[in-house]
């Protein structure tokens, strides 16, 4: 069989063509997830996580455990559960509220729509001002109804937690009992025997709940202007 050249010329190029095609597909990587990252539930994310420096989230979801590194923004999806593993804070974004979540090194939350679960760890909660009432969800059957404020929460390793108030108001409700903390009370849940303590200073708490690593790192015992100008620098 004879070839002209035009012919010749057609082919090559053809399968130069084909051959940076698959090159491409290979090398990309997308659609990819991450290894071992299984599909959301959901096709909507409700959250974003951010960091200014380098982080790491553990993120469960079902039933598999995978990791997320930041930055790239990863977009988290309902019911997932994540934890910061890493160094630093990492920040979270509610998609459709704007309100914002920052978690210290080793704090564990379980994100809904329109609510928060904090299993461990410390976190700073900016909510805006929404139509709706947020829940945050804590240990010990206590749960915050939130409308717009700002606050820092504590949860210790040894069944300790502690709610800061620093702007606005919200309801407290532990075991049918509603209790209203507004700026500047902090109030400390033990176990679910122990009553409810409400404090106008977070400086007067224990010694070693305020050297707790999560108490910390979240400026759980700081004074307000600290706190301000650390929030500040976070966003």
């Amino acid at each position: 069989m004879i070839f002209q050249g035009s012919h010749i010329r057609t082919m090559v190029v053809g399968l130069i063509v084909a051959l940076l095609g698959l090159g491409g597909l290979v090398g990309c990587g997308c659609g990819k997830r991450g290894e071992g990252t299984p599909a959301a539930s959901s096709s909507d994310p409700i959250y974003v996580a951010t960091a200014k420096e380098k982080a790491v989230l553990a993120l469960e979801r079902k039933g598999k455990r995978s990791e997320l590194p930041l930055p790239p923004p990863q977009n988290l999806y309902q019911g997932d559960v994540v934890e910061n593993t890493g160094p630093k804070a990492a920040l979270l974004t509610d998609f459709k509220r704007g309100h914002r979540f920052t978690l210290a090194p080793a704090t564990r939350v379980m994100l809904e729509d329109g609510r928060l679960t904090v299993y461990k760890g410390g976190t700073r909660l900016v909510f805006k001002r929404s139509g709706g009432e947020f829940k945050v969800v804590l240990p010990g059957n206590a749960t915050l109804g939130v409308r717009g404020t700002e606050l820092i929460v504590v949860v210790t390793d040894d069944g300790r937690t502690v709610v800061r108030m620093l702007d606005g108001r919200v309801d407290l409700e532990r075991d049918g009992t509603i209790t209203p903390l507004s700026t500047p009370q902090t109030a400390l849940l033990g176990p679910a025997s122990a009553p409810l303590q409400i404090v106008a200073d977070p400086a007067s708490l224990t010694a070693d709940l305020l050297a707790d690593p999560a108490a910390a790192a979240i400026g759980l015992g700081s004074d307000t202007e600290l706190v301000e100008r650390d929030r500040d620098s976070a966003y």
